[in-house]
């Protein structure tokens, strides 16, 4: 992680809001490396105001305490994972397995740009006051509801094979959420490539091969392995409607 002498120091707030926001950012910048380094309870304010260079005062001017420096690092994080997914799904009605590849990819790419909040929300959501982990936590479900969602009607289509859709969803957001604690910018692989990787592997997880042979007139095992994948998809279609209205 860059050093607080890598980057440039606070300027004058009274050079207009401009200013004033990119101190923020700088400072929020500054302490979620120390947070993930030293652990948040152990951070000081005084710690903060020692990697900026400067006095506690001017770290207060812009803070009330350590807890909004959090606030501010994490608060937009999950929500605009859950807005993007939601996106992805809109599209899922006409190609579910498309939506799916949109919403790993949009996902990861995410994370990818920015791993530090990322990791910093994940070890820090004890910290966070009641609201912000209701918030938090909101959007965490609506994450999950929407790979849910397009993986059921990926199954609905017939283009995926049987899977759960919960454990799927949680495997793939698991998967992307991963690259916080590996990925390096200056790494072998630019971001964008890891994104389309993960998407596509994720979505070759699900995806239903069709095993028909070129023969107009396949083999008794193959037509029995076929009956039994019809047979057993049909059976996790009820069982899945049958949830869906209980």
């Amino acid at each position: 992680m860059p050093s607080a002498n890598d980057k440039p120091p606070l300027r004058q707030a009274q050079n207009g809001a401009g200013a004033a926001d990119a101190n923020r950012e700088r400072i929020v910048s500054v302490a979620a490396g120390l947070f993930i380094s030293k652990g948040f309870g152990s951070t000081t304010m005084q710690d903060i105001a020692d990697a900026l260079h400067i006095s506690r005062p001017k770290l207060y001017y812009y803070f009330r305490d350590k807890s909004a420096i959090l606030d501010a690092a994490v608060r937009n994080v999950p929500v605009e994972a859950e807005r993007r997914a939601r996106a992805a799904l809109k599209l899922a009605s006409k190609d579910a397995a498309a939506a799916l590849h949109d919403m790993v990819k949009s996902h990861t790419q995410l994370i990818l740009d920015r791993p530090i909040e990322f990791r910093l929300l994940d070890m820090s959501m004890e910290h966070l006051d009641s609201a912000m982990q209701k918030r938090a936590a909101k959007a965490k479900r609506g994450l999950l509801e929407a790979f849910t969602a397009v993986i059921r009607l990926g199954l609905e289509q017939g283009c995926f094979r049987l899977v759960d859709p919960r454990v799927a969803s949680f495997s793939m957001i698991g998967m992307a959420n991963w690259t916080a604690a590996w990925y390096k910018p200056d790494g072998r692989l630019p971001a964008g490539a890891i994104a389309d990787q993960i998407a596509e592997l994720a979505l070759a997880s699900v995806l239903s091969v069709d095993q028909r042979p070129d023969d107009s007139q396949p083999g008794v095992r193959q037509s029995l392995r076929l009956l039994q994948h019809g047979v057993s998809h049909l059976a996790m279609m009820i069982e899945l409607d049958s949830k869906s209205k209980s």
